[in-house]
């Protein structure tokens, strides 16, 4: 039937009168276009769903069945007069309304939708779900479809009901919507179900719709990390056997996703190597995938081969990627390799002129200093000299020191301080005035004045009085030329303006340092407290379980220096608590019951630490597989303790053999290695082993090394009673660095050893002391000195004040001697006895208990038949320093 000109334009009308938000869905075709209707009644339907747009819901109502009355089959109208009386709050009547409408159209999902609406309001849960899934299967769809579906799917998910939700999931996908979170869920909820082969063929279209940026589908993972193990397990046992039909790289990838759930790391990394291998637009990213989480194992020769394979499957590598793998090498120490794949980045892009200071930096590690200094040379030369080149002009001249050119040495690090001393007052946009004066302290750091850095920090905290950064390094520069009250006024200020701050807790404990050392004992122990208080604060501000335990690791650490170990094991303890996965919260405990002496405990938090690591057998675990091996001997596992000991030195042995073998290792790590391995070696009583292992040392360790392991070469001729030769190593590395701490200590505690020179051992230790008054070892040296002297109160004193620094057996074994020689047999013996709790290996500690046996407890004499005795008078107190 044709419409009049008169209805057509009634109908533009009423368009025009509906706003667009009215409009978005499009009312139910109820036969308007076929029935004679009263053209009134269109413009009263356009006039009510303007009234409905403002708001004005009632007024809607009354205008709506106004239209109704000239057209009583209109589904359209009831439809609106139904939603009105439900946004208006009339649920009831908006129930009625709806249905009948519904009865004139029942395939208009939005109508069914606003039912469900109402359903809800009246808690009428059951026929609004029905309503709702009546609206998502009708014909003519509401305007959130997908959402409707989703929400659906989910309502039966959170019921339990899976079967159902896979169901309205499919029928997402019969609409069209085939996106990757809808496989994803599917693909959930079928291994939750049991349905393996769909789960996988749901994860599989997931991962071809993933990104190709993407290397891995994370969120495929978490779904079957949701699975028991069991389940997990079948699950994979299932994928297995069809991956074995189907060598799919998409089907592989579902597998190592399921492993990598199953935490099963190696075989996940080998099926994605595999899947990155194939012709696929992911492959490429796969390929950087694996090489990233290679290198974030540490494998990096596996890192290694994954990025040169890239490097040639690219036509016109980019600087970039030559970089990434001049990056690996390095890590991998393969340090030749390493700088020409940075000469083959500079090569493509000559514009990274700053690599040349990574070849610089890997000549130095090779200790090459002279192809270091040409390197540098070259950076120089081709840019324009600024102020702040002033530190690589200096490096230059260490480069030039280290390789014996002592000419052009001292002139390159003139150039640096020159250049930076004549922009003082000239600042740039670059450098400020304050930035000048701290670059010109690093230098005098560097150049070992460090009372001339202090005088430029200083500067530096008076040109920027704001930053409270500047006072603790003008502080901690106090600190290392030992004027210690200006330190701790210096901090003070700093807690003036920043006293509740984690920052603050850190100047408080340095703070406590100064004063202790000033002798203010009292003011020292408030300190202390102050920063212990701020990290209470801050722990029980925090949410997160990673933060508090991170806050109970620092109370733990600040116990353990203050030897507070009971203290210590319980933040540990605590941070154990919070964060279990985290391992260093074992090592803090191995240590603290290692000092109370509790091997047992000690043992089983080291294995648990070593546990932690990603290869137990690596380098870096062998210190720890060592003192495993020490605690288990002390606890009574000795069969245990004999196996680990050799272990660790087995490890490292092996590990220098690799190196060796494969041309790798920079030569101070190679170094720090046979320090090591010297060390366990002279653990286990293999004095020459471990001499020519340190001499292997030292030929090859970086020049700031060197010292310390000189000293160690001296203390182990000491222990094979190698006397003259231990002296001669000491004197000589005494002539080298005179003022040297550890240096005078070791030679002062050597003579006082030896009971030579006794005055030369006490003026040496004093001189260490003057650097670091608070030094346990310090203190114990200049007191056993004393001792041997026969001043034996100051070395009693001494020695029970190193006590408070560092708990140590021989400490506690010289004490012990002190008490002895002042007549104090029991604290003697309770001395010796900790001693020996601590070190049962501990030299002749175990016969003095023998020798110095504990005086007989005196017995009370029997009481006369005729009573009590009367008391006799007070006598005078014995001396208690009196010696026996």
């Amino acid at each position: 039937m044709r419409r009049s000109p008169v209805v057509c334009f009634l109908l533009c009308l009423c368009a025009s009168l509906v706003p667009p938000a009215a409009r978005a869905a499009a009312p139910p075709d109820d036969g308007w276009a076929t029935r004679r209707v009263s053209p009134k009644a269109y413009v009263l339907y356009a006039q009510g769903l303007r009234l409905q747009y403002q708001k004005k819901y009632a007024e809607a109502i009354a205008v709506l069945e106004q239209a109704r009355a000239l057209d009583k089959r209109s589904a359209a109208i009831l439809f609106e007069i139904g939603t009105c009386y439900r946004l208006k709050g009339d649920h009831p009547r908006a129930v009625d309304v709806l249905q009948q409408a519904l009865k004139i159209q029942p395939e208009y999902g939005p109508g069914h939708e606003s039912l469900a609406f109402a359903y809800v309001a009246l808690r009428r849960r059951d026929e609004s779900l029905q309503a709702l899934e009546r609206a998502a299967r009708a014909a003519i769809r509401p305007r959130a479809h997908e959402s409707l579906l989703r929400r659906l799917a989910w309502i039966h998910e959170r019921a339990g009901d899976y079967d159902k939700a896979i169901q309205w999931y499919e029928y997402h996908l019969e609409c069209g919507y085939r996106s990757t979170g809808i496989y994803l869920a599917l693909g959930g909820l079928c291994l939750k179900t049991g349905n393996y082969a769909k789960a996988l063929d749901n994860f599989r279209h997931a991962i071809r719709r993933a990104s190709p940026t993407k290397a891995t589908a994370p969120d495929v993972a978490r779904a079957y990390d949701q699975l028991a193990k069991k389940d997990r397990d079948a699950a994979i046992k299932h994928h297995e056997a069809a991956l074995a039909k189907d060598p799919d790289p998409d089907l592989r990838e579902v597998l190592a996703m399921a492993y990598r759930a199953a935490g099963r790391r190696q075989d996940m990394l080998r099926q994605l190597e595999i899947a990155a291998q194939a012709d696929t637009p992911r492959a490429l990213r796969q390929r950087e995938f694996v090489a990233e989480y290679h290198e974030q194992l540490g494998n990096y020769a596996k890192a290694i081969e994954w990025r040169e394979r890239i490097l040639k499957g690219h036509k016109a590598p980019t600087a970039d990627a030559f970089v990434r793998l001049a990056t690996l090498y390095t890590k991998h120490m393969q340090m030749p390799q390493a700088i020409a794949a940075y000469r083959k980045a500079m090569a493509t892009d000559p514009t990274r002129r700053d690599l040349r200071r990574r070849i610089a930096d890997a000549h130095i590690e090779l200790q090459q200093w002279k192809q270091a200094a040409a390197v540098i040379e070259k950076y120089l030369n081709a840019k324009t000299i600024e102020t702040k080149d002033a530190e690589v002009i200096y490096q230059l001249g260490e480069l030039y020191h280290q390789a014996g050119e002592a000419t052009l040495a001292a002139r390159r690090k003139k150039q640096a301080f020159d250049l930076a001393l004549h922009a003082v007052g000239k600042p740039t946009k670059a450098l400020s005035d304050a930035q000048l004066h701290l670059l010109l302290a690093e230098l005098y750091y560097a150049d070992d004045k460090p009372e001339k850095a202090l005088e430029y920090l200083l500067v530096t905290r008076q040109l920027d009085p704001k930053d409270s950064k500047k006072a603790l390094l003008v502080a901690a520069a106090q600190k290392r030329v030992q004027q210690w009250k200006q330190a701790a006024d210096t901090y003070r200020a700093f807690l003036k303006d920043d006293p509740n701050s984690l920052a603050a807790a850190g100047a408080f404990i340095e703070l406590a340092e100064c004063q202790e050392v000033l002798g203010e004992m009292g003011r020292a122990t408030g300190s202390r407290q102050a920063a212990i208080d701020i990290l209470d604060r801050a722990y029980r501000a925090v949410q997160a379980d990673e933060a508090k335990a991170a806050v109970k690791l620092e109370l733990g650490q600040l116990a353990l220096r203050r030897n507070q170990p009971q203290r210590a094991v319980e933040h540990f303890l605590d941070a154990l608590a919070l964060n279990p996965k985290r391992h260093a919260y074992h090592l803090g405990l191995a240590q603290a019951y290692q000092v109370q002496a509790d091997w047992k405990r000690a043992a089983a938090h080291y294995q648990s630490y070593i546990a932690g690591f990603d290869d137990p057998s690596s380098p870096e675990a062998a210190a720890f597989i060592y003192r495993l091996g020490v605690a288990q001997a002390r606890s009574g596992q000795a069969e245990l303790g004999r196996k680990n000991k050799p272990r660790a030195i087995r490890i490292l042995e092996s590990t220098l053999n690799t190196l060796e073998k494969e041309s790798r290792g920079t030569p101070a790590y190679k170094a720090e290695m046979l320090r090591d391995l010297a060390s366990l070696q002279a653990g286990e009583k293999q004095h020459a082993k471990a001499i020519a292992t340190i001499a292997k040392a030292i030929a090859i360790a970086p020049p700031g090394k060197r010292a310390s392991y000189r000293l160690f070469l001296a203390s182990v001729h000491e222990e094979m009673k190698q006397y003259a030769e231990c002296e001669r190593v000491l004197l000589d590395e005494h002539r080298r660095k005179p003022d040297s701490p550890d240096v005078c200590n070791h030679l002062g505690y050597f003579y006082a050893e030896q009971g030579k020179k006794l005055d030369e051992a006490i003026a040496l230790v004093q001189k260490a002391l003057h650097y670091e008054p608070l030094n346990g070892a310090y203190l114990d040296s200049l007191g056993w000195a004393y001792y041997q002297q026969g001043q034996l109160e100051k070395a009693r004193d001494l020695l029970s004040r190193a006590l408070r620094y560092e708990e140590d057996a021989v400490i506690r074994d010289h004490l012990g001697d002190a008490f002895l020689k002042l007549g104090q047999i029991d604290k003697a013996r309770e001395a010796w006895a900790r001693a020996l709790a601590q070190d049962p290996d501990i030299p002749s500690v175990r016969q003095k208990l023998q020798k110095h046996k504990a005086p007989p407890t005196p017995q009370a004499p029997p009481e006369p038949k005729g009573g009590p005795a009367p008391a006799a008078p007070p006598k005078k107190q014995a001396n208690a320093n009196t010696t026996k």
